[in-house]
């Protein structure tokens, strides 16, 4: 536990991590707000919706700080042992039990009748939106300099 820990402050120390996690939980949240209102003016709104908007952007970000810490280890263990398909296939390994993992959550939170599907399942593909925002700042700072 302390191990992950150290490794949780190690990646939010470093400034790009952090602000890319900061880009996605703003995408998240905005996006998420986006999508309640559309329910809402569709005439659809339940507490449920929001329930779901709020897990499913939780597990989008989780899911992104996760694949760092995995990208992270994966990097350390190269760095060690200098072995490049055993790092690639850590982080293929971590990314299909991160997708096992997302998908058993909401699965057990459907089926417990918390959330809504469709504002669960949609801020899981917020991210893109941070991404697409995030590449297109990096590229516009690159430009002007």
């Amino acid at each position: 536990m302390n191990k992950v820990m150290n490794m949780i402050k190690k990646l939010w120390n470093d400034g790009g991590v952090r602000r890319m996690l900061l880009t996605f939980a703003a995408t998240e949240l905005v996006c998420s707000g986006l999508m309640v209102g559309v329910f809402a003016l569709l005439g659809k709104y339940t507490p449920q919706v929001a329930v779901g908007a709020i897990v499913g952007s939780v597990l989008a970000v989780a899911n992104f700080a996760v694949l760092s810490i995995g990208v992270e280890k994966s990097v350390e263990a190269f760095d060690r042992e200098g072995n490049p398909a055993g790092a690639k296939l850590a982080v293929q390994l971590s990314s299909s039990v991160r997708i096992l993992v997302m998908a058993a959550v909401i699965f057990v939170l459907l089926k417990a009748g918390v959330g809504e599907p469709v504002s669960m399942i949609l801020p899981l593909l917020f991210t893109r939106v941070g991404t697409m925002a995030l590449s297109r700042a990096t590229k516009t700072k690159e430009s002007k300099q």
